[in-house]
């Protein structure tokens, strides 16, 4: 309703003549976790607060799939990501009971399903009457002013929406919320992409090096260069026959990336699907509800991730970018397509593989 409000505005005032920049106090770009917190804690001091994401949903990573939070200890996790702890805990324990196994694989709130995630983070900020939440915005451009030699400052964020056109907002305070860091490039902010060489900063392991057992290997150069990690999703996966989908064969699936696969089952070196070694393709880290975000395996013969394939993601455009993400999507659900039916594939791989499926009651949008 607000952000249709918003857009309606926006779409009155443009063919009025008299489109104004829509103005708040702070200007969060990216609504993931971190800016999140930032809109949240920004809104609870009394700003008024854009929260702007040019996805249809808030939450990042944690509504997107990567239910399986990383952390060392509970005492280092405070702020704002325990309190979203907190509420995940509660719901499970007042939905499920406070013994049930829900509860105990949420792990004090921070192992989530994705759609639980969602459900938490959306009634956090509407809870702020501060907030106003812009989804599917994308950034166009900004409008700065030299405060000094060694910066600039944002005056003006240009926005496009598909339904209102463009938009203006402008701010006291600009935070970037992306995980690419898109409106401090965008704003005129240094960066570079890539590794550092060697000799740049002294650094041994610097440039390009291959490493294996924490020795360098032949063909290191220590070069810089403009390459950068591979990444790839993370996928929600379920073994409850009632929730679970398999995998259907996806437009461009390409059986012929998989086959190195074959070999490797042959030759011994892959004996299983689902593990914690390189004995395996994937690895299962469970939470709440029969689910698992599943993740590829370090150093295993075939990974989720293509590497390479990503190094014009952080400079690109987003066509460039979306092309990228389809790349990745459709060899992902190949590579699950491929474990599950090829009939190349020993029967016991096959059947292992269709244990775990897509969740019907996740991502429905």
């Amino acid at each position: 309703m607000h952000r249709l409000l918003f857009s309606l505005v926006a779409l009155l005032l443009a063919a009025a003549g008299l489109a104004q920049p829509l103005r708040f106090d702070v200007v969060v770009y990216g609504a993931t976790p971190a800016g999140i917190a930032a809109a949240l804690n920004a809104a609870r001091n009394g700003r008024s607060v854009a929260l702007i994401e040019p996805y249809k949903q808030i939450g990042g990573l944690t509504t997107g799939g990567l239910s399986y939070t990383d952390f060392r200890t509970l005492e280092s996790v405070t702020g704002t990501f325990r309190e979203y702890m907190s509420r995940v805990e509660q719901h499970y324990r007042g939905t499920y009971g406070p013994d049930s196994q829900q509860v105990k694989d949420s792990f004090y709130g921070a192992m989530a399903e994705p759609h639980v995630s969602q459900q938490i983070l959306d009634r956090m900020v509407a809870e702020q009457k501060g907030i106003q939440v812009f989804l599917e915005h994308r950034m166009e451009g900004v409008q700065t002013e030299r405060a000094s030699p060694e910066g600039v400052t944002i005056g003006t964020l240009r926005l496009r929406d598909a339904a209102a056109g463009r938009v203006e907002v402008s701010g006291q305070i600009f935070i970037d919320g992306t995980y690419e860091g898109d409106l401090a490039a965008l704003s005129g902010a240094s960066y570079r992409i890539g590794r550092e060489s060697t000799v740049e900063y002294g650094e041994r392991f610097a440039g390009v090096i291959y490493l294996q057992d924490g020795r360098i290997l032949p063909g290191s150069t220590g070069e810089a260069d403009r390459r950068v990690q591979t990444y790839n999703f993370r996928l929600l996966m379920t073994n409850n026959p009632e929730n679970r989908v398999m995998v259907p064969r996806p437009d461009g699936y390409d059986r012929g990336m998989y086959l190195g696969l074959l070999e490797q089952i042959r030759n011994g070196r892959i004996t299983t699907i689902y593990t914690e070694d390189r004995s395996g393709v994937l690895r299962l880290q469970r939470i709440p509800n029969s689910k698992a975000d599943m993740n590829d395996i370090k150093n295993a013969p075939i990974r989720l991730s293509l590497p390479g394939s990503n190094d014009e993601y952080p400079d690109g455009s987003p066509e460039v970018r979306q092309r990228i993400i389809d790349a990745h999507r459709i060899y992902n659900q190949g590579l699950l397509y491929f474990l599950q039916n090829d009939p190349d594939l020993p029967a016991a791989i096959r059947d292992q593989a269709r244990e775990w499926g897509l969740a019907k009651d996740e991502f429905t949008a």
